[in-house]
């Protein structure tokens, strides 16, 4: 039953981490985008496929014949486990590795994807409304 409720917050977690693109590790930190949702399917990944496991485990046993405990079961249980513990390490590393403060806003150029003209003739001193690169931003008459 513990290891039923830890599989269901595995995937919760891992499901809202692969939508909102964000886990909140503590209160000043925060692990946003790609590896959060990186870690999000490392947390939901590893629990759908090991109770796939466990499933085809059972159905093995069943058909060749036993009562549903045999060693098909008993390899699909271990492999689960196994593979929800690494992927709970790996999610903790890279949590560790990739967090940041909850305020902090990723550095951005200043005009992202524009870079003044070259050869743009000198801003003309007695207009209030020129611009550093060339460019008039008057507002339009009427």
């Amino acid at each position: 039953m513990c290891c039923l409720i830890l599989d269901l917050g595995l995937v919760i977690m891992g499901i809202v981490a692969l939508v909102k693109g964000e886990i909140m590790l503590t209160r000043k930190r925060v692990v946003r985008r790609g590896a959060a949702q990186l870690i999000g399917g490392l947390l939901a990944g590893p629990v759908v496929l090991g109770v796939g496991l466990i499933v085809v485990g059972f159905a093995i046993d069943m058909v060749q014949g036993g009562q549903g405990e045999g060693p098909w079961l008993v390899a699909g249980a271990v492999a689960h486990i196994v593979m929800v513990v690494v992927g709970l390490l790996a999610s903790v590393v890279i949590a560790i590795v990739k967090h940041d403060r909850p305020g902090a806003l990723p550095e951005m150029p200043l005009y992202p994807g524009f870079a003044p003209p070259v050869n743009a003739p000198p801003p003309d001193p007695n207009n209030p409304y020129a611009s550093p690169f060339g460019g008039d931003f008057r507002p339009p008459p009427g």
